[in-house]
């Protein structure tokens, strides 16, 4: 109630001010017109008398030049008689609304007409030496000149009756003006007082509306920033996000791209559907190919678009798009597109600002998380996951065949006579060797198989679903591989000893499984290195005691001789 008393005391201040504002131009505008008729008036009595006194000039001129024929006296003679044309021209244009001032202007035109076709032949017989024509022409000037004045006359009593009317009207400028201000401010008051209870009971449910309309909103972004907080990896923060923008707009198809910095790339963070207009440039697309990335802002594609530059990524689709950037302190991590067959609302738009914007930095810190734990399980050198990685992989893997009763192999290899690589050529080179083998074995294992390092120049490799047939023969292929590696300044072969162990046949659990393959890789060490050798059940008893049995025979080079059993 206090809110309403006082927007009605600001309503009726504002009132009395426009009130007084009002009267006040109707007096100011009634002055105005009063100071312009009267002007009017001035300026058309000023031109009557200078057409009486043209006119009589004129005819003293025209006696001068008869009388002494100087060529100056016909000078002045033409000037007043432009003048006097420019006067009767003006007094034109002031009486343009007035019929009987305008008639008495047509009669002195007449009149000044006929005076000057009679000055035009006494000049022309005075330059001849004709005096008698002069003179005889002397009467019809005096008669023009007489109908000129009698006409003059009555434009001045015209403009005398005239002015006394517009000076009336003038006055009665005013009372009308404030009459006419008086009635609106009336029916103004009327119609706001009639239409103010409903105006107030509208407000009212407008504002109730817009509050229970912001509530909604501020309750969905609080309850969209606590899930993105317990999100446990990127993924999860991306369907998250993904989600709580289709729940927002609907119609519209909400993709999510991140920046692959190590790649230069700009990947979807989540599968594209089938039949998506955006999996063709996806494939060639960088970073910088997503106009948003590129200029940090938002960008909008499509016919309602005022982008003179069009988005590599999103300019093809059809309809409407919106691009927003993931900013995180001045970092642009990627960009979240929206695309619909209209043009997003202006409340759509708010929540894509909004959600992205809080979103951004809850991404980038699992990203930042996901590269931390990525690094602390790769080696840094050849790329391969390192030994925390291994173990767990490990884990997982004899899980997963425990399950599914499937067999799982484990390779342990190492290079041969590296010690003699970092010690003649230097550690550099010897670098150079493992970040090789690393990529050879890479390229050479299947997507599902896992290749770490496992400490110096031993690398491990599991394979999944793999028996110990299948495992030597992968490491004789790996074997074999490594005398392909050829690297500037190493002029040494490149060769490794592989010891193969299998689960379930060798071992029921990890420590024992890799226990036995690293005594296969012993025996190849033993028999002459560049060999592949496995073990058998036989390794180790059911109670964990070692007992030393002879080795399964070596896969070896056809052709090549035998190997001696290790001891």
């Amino acid at each position: 109630m206090h809110g309403a008393v006082d927007y009605a005391a600001v309503r009726i201040a504002v009132a009395l001010v426009l009130s007084v504002l009002a009267i006040a131009g109707a007096v100011l505008y009634a002055s105005e017109s009063q100071r312009q008729v009267s002007e009017v008036n001035y300026r058309e009595a000023v031109i009557a008398r200078e057409l009486a006194s043209d006119m009589l000039q004129r005819e003293n001129a025209l006696h001068g030049f008869v009388a002494n024929g100087r060529p100056q006296t016909l000078v002045d003679l033409y000037a007043l008689d432009r003048h006097q044309d420019a006067m009767l021209t003006r007094a034109g244009r002031l009486s343009s609304d007035d019929a009987g001032e305008l008639a008495t202007l047509d009669r002195q035109v007449a009149a000044e007409g006929r005076w000057d076709v009679l000055a035009e032949t006494g000049i022309a017989a005075r330059n001849r030496a004709d005096t008698g024509v002069v003179d005889r022409w002397a009467g019809a000037r005096e008669r023009a000149i007489d109908d000129f004045l009698a006409a003059n006359r009555d434009y001045e009593r015209s403009l005398d009756a005239a002015r006394g009317e517009e000076l009336k009207a003038a006055a009665l400028v005013p009372v009308k003006l404030i009459l006419a201000l008086s009635v609106g401010f009336g029916l103004i008051a009327l119609a706001l007082a009639l239409r103010r209870r409903r105006a107030i009971a509208a407000a009212g449910a407008l504002e109730a509306a817009r509050e229970e309309t912001e509530r909604r909103y501020a309750d969905g972004q609080a309850r969209f920033g606590e899930a993105m907080q317990v999100a446990e990896n990127q993924a999860e923060g991306h369907q998250l996000l993904v989600r709580h923008l289709e729940a927002g707009t609907p119609e519209a198809a909400i993709t999510v791209l991140i920046r692959n910095n190590s790649g230069d790339r700009l990947e979807p963070a989540l599968p594209l559907p089938a039949d998506s207009l955006l999996a063709e440039p996806l494939e060639r697309a960088k970073p910088r190919g997503c106009l948003a990335v590129r200029l940090s802002r938002p960008v909008g594609q499509g016919p309602s678009s005022q982008e003179i530059i069009a988005c590599e990524v999103c300019g093809a689709l059809e309809g409407e798009s919106t691009c927003q950037p993931l900013l995180v302190g001045g970092e642009v991590i990627g960009s979240v597109l929206t695309s619909a067959r209209n043009p997003a609302s202006a409340s759509e738009r708010r929540r894509i600002h909004d959600s992205v914007t809080q979103a951004a930095p809850v991404l980038a810190n699992l990203r930042n998380l996901a590269l931390a734990e990525l690094r602390a399980a790769t080696d840094a050198l050849t790329g391969l996951p390192n030994r925390r990685a291994i173990d767990d992989h490990l884990k997982r893997l004899l899980a997963q065949a425990g399950r599914s009763m499937q067999p799982m192999s484990a390779i342990l290899l190492d290079l041969d006579h590296f010690k003699e690589i970092n010690d003649t050529l230097g550690h550099d080179r010897g670098d150079e060797v493992l970040a090789a083998v690393g990529a050879l074995m890479r390229a050479e294992l299947r997507g599902s198989d896992f290749a770490g390092r496992n400490g110096g120049e031993e690398f491990i490799v599991l394979l999944p679903d793999t028996d110990r047939a299948g495992a030597m023969r992968v490491a004789e292929h790996m074997r074999k591989a490594m005398h392909s590696l050829s690297l500037p300044g190493v002029t040494q072969a490149i060769t490794a000893s592989f010891g193969v162990a299998t689960f379930p046949d060798d071992a029921l659990d990890g420590e024992t499984l890799m226990r036995l393959s690293d005594r296969a890789l012993y025996a190849a060490k033993q028999g002459g290195r560049d060999r592949v050798e496995a073990t058998s059940s036989a390794g180790l008893g059911l109670r964990g005691q070692e007992r030393r049995e002879p080795l399964a025979a070596p896969v070896a080079e056809p052709g090549a001789a035998a190997p001696a059993t290790a001891p």
